[in-house]
């Protein structure tokens, strides 16, 4: 496939049809993701924050759950790198597994919007309530 992934209908909506033309529906996923046993406790507490920021979102589903894991283990992985990089600053190897695992975590928390870049795409837009009876005071 050539060019850019199409965005989820969901992420489409958030930051608003600038072409006005029709924003396909997709297939609805259900639930939140639930965090699989057997994480580092680094991995569940970055699972935590990451959840309770995405869902109300309402863009992380049940199925994501597996990149949501994917994710987690990257930065549990990069968290490791990075103190055993601290404690051998002159190895490469070390210097290179914070670089590696940095980048893949990058890659798929911009696919969950956490990233600076990513959220300023996903601008949630207030909705303004409307107070007839209030504007025609003001008016009046």
């Amino acid at each position: 496939m050539v060019g850019r992934p199409p965005k989820p209908q969901q992420i489409r909506t958030l930051e608003g049809n600038r072409s006005r033309s029709r924003i396909p529906e997709e297939v609805q996923a259900e639930g939140s993701p639930v965090m699989p046993r057997g994480m580092p406790k680094v991995a569940q507490t970055h699972w935590r924050k990451v959840t309770s920021e995405v869902n109300g979102w309402g863009i992380c589903k049940r199925i994501d759950g597996l990149a949501l894991e994917q994710m987690c283990r990257y930065w549990a992985l990069w968290r490791t790198a990075v103190a055993a990089a601290e404690k051998h600053p002159l190895d490469k190897e070390y210097r290179q597994a914070v670089v590696g695992y940095g980048e893949q975590w990058r890659k798929l928390a911009i696919e969950f919007g956490l990233t600076p870049v990513a959220r300023t795409r996903m601008a949630i837009q207030e909705q303004k309530k409307t107070d007839d009876f209030g504007d025609f005071l003001k008016v009046v």
